[in-house]
């Protein structure tokens, strides 16, 4: 049995490899440029009274979220076929009354 011959992958793109500053020279640079600090994490920390958003509550049902987030969807999905239909409805009639109307003028 004959031994595989393994070729090694070449690169078809070049990466693009940069080095990144540190946090203490971004915070360093946007203080000197008084420039406000962009980027970051959303702050999800909410006051005690309000207790924990449910979107990040661990012991959360996800599946009710999502179900709840599908129902909205299809509930525009609903309402712009009902207005369709509507405008569907008042084009029909228009149609029906300007076809009867030229066959009693003439």
């Amino acid at each position: 049995m004959r031994k595989p011959i393994y070729r090694q992958a070449e690169m078809t793109s070049k990466n693009d490899i940069y080095n990144g500053e540190s946090v203490e020279e971004y915070v360093a640079k946007a203080e000197t440029s008084k420039q406000p600090i962009e980027g970051g994490a959303p702050i999800i920390f909410t006051a005690r009274k309000d207790g924990v958003i449910s979107e990040y509550n661990v012991r959360t049902d996800r599946f009710k979220l999502a179900q709840n987030a599908m129902d909205k969807v299809s509930a525009t999905y609903r309402a712009k076929r009902e207005d369709w239909i509507k405008s569907q409805e008042t084009t029909n009639t228009t149609e029906t009354t300007n076809t009867t109307e030229t066959k009693q003028s003439a």
